[in-house]
């Protein structure tokens, strides 16, 4: 979806005929209060409660203006707000504003941190995807333009740089919103590599005969039960004068079936939204490199279809990854580590700085944390980068143990480990993360293991439920904003 026009102005335009003045509406006793630069838009004759305002947060309410336009009686509660809130208030509104064909926010913060939430919530909660609607369909968003008018320093590179992150999670959404019949493997591979190459990014693309010849074992094995073949793709961001390194591992299973375990027809519903995790680490890569962020990434797509075929992986295969590792499958629904695991072996042997996987992993993690929290596991330096850019882009990922007890459930009678111990459900998310640990590698600098973060965003990945803050009913795009925060962190470390 394309993201509207951003302009940053000191003050309210002379003119706003035709455009839609956003307001902000405060508690003022028992009574509401418009506040802000605009307020005197306000004719003295309304009275706000009886038109229907609120100062709830995410409360947004619409009155039509004499200049042709309208107004947006949007809620901020007592005026004090934090920028979680003012990103949700401006998801509200942006999924609000879908009929406006402009946007001048007047909310009047004193805080660019503020001004920086309110306009990434707007665009974030402004999205829709209407690629398949049939003719009944009404039409897409009018919304062009967004004028922001701020005295807090705000400035046009904040809001180009907001741009580029929401579009790359609008991105993210898009992709995995397409039907499994239009996004498989072969067609996953030819879309990262034209946005690589428009970007001129460097990249790489493994079919099934070059990943049996150099040893991509999981991702073939778990694709080798669709017709149509599985794709290991690398992509390189390699700026000038960058010092650390970072590489993103994603799981992209376009469509999901549990191969010959098989799952539930209902279980089937979202699966086409398995490949998130790549879809993320495609989109945080490319807006990183639009960013132009002076830091070292690499993105590994581990891309295939899982479905039962007489060509598929069966239960008792035992599969040998290049670092010696075998494992016996003993369920072909946890098929996202064994791609993942060819990920990160080839992520290791190059030995970033960090390492982080993305993976809409396991249905334990939403028994755990609900559906607006992501897992996170790992090493503990990698652990504590990722909290960071957590807290400051709000994205909720919870940190969870990986505990070494559980290590015994991956235990196989004929491989070193199964990937999955059934009839033991026992902290199904942190055995998952238990798995992915034995293939991230030791660090030729430092003797020690490879700083690792395992991020499962199951539970996060897809909002069945009604839209909230900036967040719509359908793809929600999470971890793009957080893995973006996280390089532009690593890029500030000497």
């Amino acid at each position: 979806m394309k993201i509207p026009k951003v302009k940053i102005s000191s003050s309210i335009p002379a003119d706003l005929k035709g455009s839609t003045l956003v307001i902000g509406v405060v508690k003022d006793g028992e009574n509401l209060r418009a506040t802000g630069p605009a307020a005197n838009q306000i004719p003295s004759t309304w009275n706000l409660k009886g038109i229907g305002a609120s100062a709830k947060h995410e409360s947004v309410t619409r009155v039509p203006s004499a200049n042709g336009g309208a107004i947006l009686l949007v809620g901020l509660g007592d005026g004090v707000i934090s920028p979680d809130e003012a990103r949700n208030i401006g998801g509200a509104l942006g999924r609000s504003a879908k009929t406006e064909s402009s946007l001048t926010l007047a909310f009047g913060f004193e805080s660019e941190a503020l001004d920086a939430a309110v306009l990434e919530g707007t665009l974030l909660g402004h999205y829709e995807f209407n690629d398949y609607r049939g003719r009944t369909h009404g039409g897409n968003s009018k919304l062009s333009r967004i004028d922001v008018v701020s005295g807090s320093g705000f400035s046009a590179a904040d809001a180009n740089a907001i741009a580029i992150v929401s579009e790359a999670v609008h991105n993210t959404r898009d992709l995995t919103a397409l039907p499994p019949n239009v996004l498989y493997p072969k067609t996953f591979a030819k879309i990262a590599e034209d946005k690589a190459a428009k970007h001129e990014l460097g990249v790489r693309i493994w079919d099934e005969k070059a990943m049996a010849k150099d040893g991509i074992v999981g991702i073939h094995a778990v694709g080798q039960g669709s017709t149509r073949g599985p794709r290991f793709v690398r992509i390189d961001y390699r700026p000038k004068g960058a010092k650390k390194s970072l590489a993103l591992v994603g799981k992209g299973i376009t469509f999901d079936s549990g191969g010959l375990s098989l799952k539930p027809p209902a279980s089937m519903l979202t699966m086409k939204g398995d490949m998130m995790g790549a879809a993320a680490v495609l989109e945080s890569l490319i807006a990183i490199a639009r960013l132009k962020l002076k830091v070292n990434v690499t993105g590994w797509l581990c891309i295939a279809e899982n479905l039962p075929s007489g060509s598929a992986t069966r239960p008792s295969d035992v599969i040998r990854y290049r670092n010696g590792v075998t494992v016996e499958v003993t369920n072909t629904d946890a098929e996202g580590r064994v791609v993942l695991a060819d990920g990160l072996i080839s992520a290791s042997i190059e030995d970033p700085d960090l390492l982080v996987d993305v993976a809409t992993l396991t249905g334990a993690a939403t028994y755990a944390l609900g559906n607006r929290y992501s897992g996170l596991m790992g090493e503990e330096s990698a652990v504590e980068a990722v909290k960071r850019a957590s807290a400051e882009t709000g994205e909720l990922f919870w940190h969870m143990p990986l505990p070494a007890e559980l290590r015994a459930n991956l235990d196989s009678q004929i491989a070193d480990m199964v990937n999955s111990k059934l009839g033991t459900p026992d902290g199904g998310m942190l055995v998952g993360g238990l798995f992915l640990k034995e293939f991230v590698g030791v660090s030729k600098r430092t003797g020690k293991s490879i700083p690792w973060a395992h991020l499962d965003i199951a539970s996060a990945d897809f909002n069945t439920l009604a839209p909230f803050g900036f967040t719509p009913k359908g793809p929600t795009g999470v971890s793009v904003r957080m893995l973006v925060q996280l390089a532009r962190n690593l890029a500030s470390q000497k």
